[in-house]
């Protein structure tokens, strides 16, 4: 999964500014899973920006697993588990990064979510080349297009060409 994406700067701005007064929202009325869902827009929107703001989005994305967890709705909790995970990864934390990698690939086992398990063999790509591993990077990649390809998961064709890009 990567950190999400704005067609302007401006988008990055708006997104951060509604999903701060969402959450503010949620937490007096929503639920767990609307608070963890806007935590989890801000951090993403703080790993966006540049220089991304880390303690920003470790501070919301902290939030967003704690509140998935919480609420026990477990389709969600490999969105932020690979949020955290890329955070972990841009401060050069790999084995945390793992941790989390690890846990998504135990969530997609037990719970059969395809999506997230093609998310997460993209997310174990970029973990890959930031381990210097570029036979790993290219063969998790491989599998990552055959279920993007297989399952017509076309909102993530961006981030596999992307990937395929820095491979070559």
């Amino acid at each position: 999964m990567s950190t999400a994406t704005f067609s302007s700067p401006r988008g990055k701005d708006e997104v951060l500014r509604r999903a701060t007064r969402t959450v503010g929202w949620a937490t007096e009325h929503g639920t767990l899973l609307d608070i963890g869902l806007d935590h989890l827009s801000l951090g993403r929107a703080h790993l966006a920006i540049t220089p991304p703001d880390l303690i920003g989005a470790a501070r919301h994305l902290q939030a967003t697993v704690d509140g998935f967890r919480a609420s026990g709705v477990v389709v969600y909790l490999p969105r932020g588990l690979l949020a955290r995970a890329a955070l972990h990864r841009l401060r050069d934390d790999l084995p945390a990064a793992d941790k989390d990698l690890g846990a998504v690939a135990t969530l997609v086992r037990r719970h059969g979510l395809r999506l997230s398990e093609a998310d997460l063999a993209l997310e174990r790509t970029r973990y890959h080349l930031a381990a210097g591993d570029a036979v790993a990077a290219r063969d998790t990649l491989t599998h990552a297009r055959a279920l993007i390809e297989e399952m017509g998961y076309g909102r993530r064709l961006p981030e596999l060409a992307e990937l395929e890009a820095a491979l070559h």
